[in-house]
């Protein structure tokens, strides 16, 4: 695979080589050519090619063209005649050779740089070397592509050894499919569970690591505290309302939960029996009590925040509805009664996506004025994108929502 980003340097290619190596075996494939060639490339060059595979070619010389969306891995050689401006070329450029189906024990990826006084006036080599060694800092690589210059090491986003959020979630949702799949019967009936269900655990009973590891039976209370962060009798409680879902520990503080760190505390075996709450049921009920109120708080202070966001809307709505009062007398009946229809909606604020639009026309009239006639084009264009029925959707309400109690849980 010989790529150049130039067509004139990939008919130049072809010509002298096919002249001076005395060969029929080069294929030069450019955009006007390529669907032509389509079959010819796959059937020489596709690993994957389901028809019958031919030989014809061995070298095939291409513009940037065949960069991306082609399979050419039968090949294993890559001849980078320039060296591409954009770094992510050169990496799509290697993809194509290097894909899984390729029967090549190595592949081997040449590089032409500019000449030392061509480089030190455009720097191409010096740049590229800083985009790529960017993308290996960020993603890791474990082989140099470019230049004996690269930093390679495998990063952590590629070791199998680390785990992060999505692949404890993924471990949850594989445990609950397997248990619809093998106890439909446990399935339903956790599924048909009341709210305000409750429960009181052993704490020596806690899974103290990741529920997959199994349970730590006999784990001391100090070392159950130390996970928790309270002290015990505390507990975990999942509330939840139209507007919000949270999970909540409550022992001699309050604090919400992220959803994984309840799972770890909610995770039993199969084995694990509930225990009576005896003396520490009313504590039970107070701490579930102490999650509500902490609920009732975050809440508000969620609406707050909202509300601020809403306020800094509709300064941009006071706005787009002045713009529109100022340019109305430039337009004849129709066009003010478009006006109007727009006013409206600004001030309703039915949609806050058009108050932003108007204030990006008022912005740019402001830097490059434009004929009337050309601002009553954009804003019919809105008129017809925005004067429609209102949906329930269409504005957000702000209120405060009370909390539903689904599951509860102490552990002692």
């Amino acid at each position: 695979m010989v790529f150049s980003e130039s067509v004139d340097t990939v008919n130049y290619l072809e010509r002298e080589l096919k002249q001076r190596l005395n060969r029929n075996d080069i294929l030069a494939v450019c955009a006007k050519s390529r669907n032509r060639l389509r079959d010819t490339i796959k059937a020489n060059f596709d690993a994957k090619y389901k028809k019958e595979r031919r030989n014809d070619y061995n070298i095939i010389i291409t513009s940037d063209v065949l960069a991306e969306g082609v399979n050419l891995h039968r090949a294993n050689v890559i001849v980078n005649y320039d060296s591409p401006w954009n770094a992510t070329r050169l990496m799509q450029r290697i993809g194509r050779v290097n894909r899984i189906g390729s029967t090549a024990n190595a592949i081997h990826n040449y590089m032409f740089y500019p000449s030392d006084p061509g480089d030190a006036i455009i720097s191409l080599k010096k740049n590229s070397l800083i985009k790529l060694q960017s993308f290996h800092s960020a993603l890791g690589e474990d082989t140099r592509i470019f230049s004996h210059d690269e930093m390679v090491h495998e990063f952590k986003l590629f070791n199998a050894d680390v785990r992060d959020e999505t692949d404890r979630s993924l471990e949850l949702l594989s445990e609950v499919r397997v248990l619809h799949d093998t106890n439909s019967a446990l399935y339903r009936k956790i599924k048909q569970l009341p709210p305000k269900s409750r429960c009181a655990r052993v704490s020596e009973r806690l899974n103290l690591n990741n529920p997959t590891q199994g349970t730590q039976c006999g784990a001391t209370e100090a070392s159950v505290e130390m996970r928790l962060g309270e002290t015990l009798p505390c507990t975990v409680s999942y509330l939840s309302s139209p507007q919000k879902k949270a999970y909540y520990l409550v022992g001699k503080t309050t604090r919400e939960l992220s959803f994984l760190e309840a799972a770890d505390l909610f995770h039993a075996e199969p084995d694990e029996k509930s225990v009576p709450f005896g003396d520490d049921l009313q504590l039970h009920y107070e701490q579930v009590q102490k999650a509500l109120a902490q609920y009732t708080l975050d809440q508000q202070s969620e609406v707050q925040e909202e509300k601020l966001k809403i306020g800094s809307k509709d300064n941009d709505a006071k706005k787009a509805a002045a713009f529109l009062r100022e340019i109305r007398p430039l337009f004849d009946d129709e066009g003010r009664h478009t006006v109007d229809r727009l006013k409206q909606i600004v001030e309703r604020g039915t949609y806050n996506q058009l108050a932003d639009a108007l204030n990006r026309i008022s912005k740019k009239q402001k830097k490059e004025p434009s004929p009337s006639i050309k601002i009553l084009e954009q804003l019919e264009e809105l008129d017809k994108r925005y004067s429609q029925p209102e949906t329930p959707t269409a504005t957000k309400q702000v209120a405060l929502t009370t909390a539903d109690i689904i599951l509860s849980e102490t552990f002692i």
